[in-house]
């Protein structure tokens, strides 16, 4: 049962995924540009600033829909945030690389 839900869960993961990288990433990455932020540091700290709230507007409707709020389903809440703001910080991170520092070494 969790491989058939993860098998369907991964195409909508990252078709949701991108959605959220071109209608969110791409006007604030252009804005950030237009500035001359650049920095691997701002990358980071901009894809886990993006990607924090983003989660918990998906993640704590779900886990808190009951009228109890369990200690269990909150620390599942802070968790999903957490893995998301490390993985947005991530992605920053490696998109900063990628678009201004790959090109400056060749």
């Amino acid at each position: 049962m969790g491989l058939m839900v993860a098998g369907l869960g991964l195409p909508i993961a990252f078709f949701g995924w991108t959605a959220g990288l071109l209608t969110i990433g791409l006007p604030v990455g252009a804005a950030l540009h237009a500035c001359g932020v650049c920095s691997r540091r701002a990358g980071a700290i901009t894809g886990a600033a993006l990607l924090v709230p983003t989660t918990g507007l998906w993640v704590a409707p779900v886990t808190l829909w009951g009228s109890e709020v369990a200690g269990r389903e909150i620390a599942t809440a802070i968790l999903a945030a957490t893995a998301a703001g490390l993985a947005g910080a991530v992605v920053g991170w490696i998109v900063v690389r990628v678009a201004y520092e790959r090109g400056a070494a060749a």
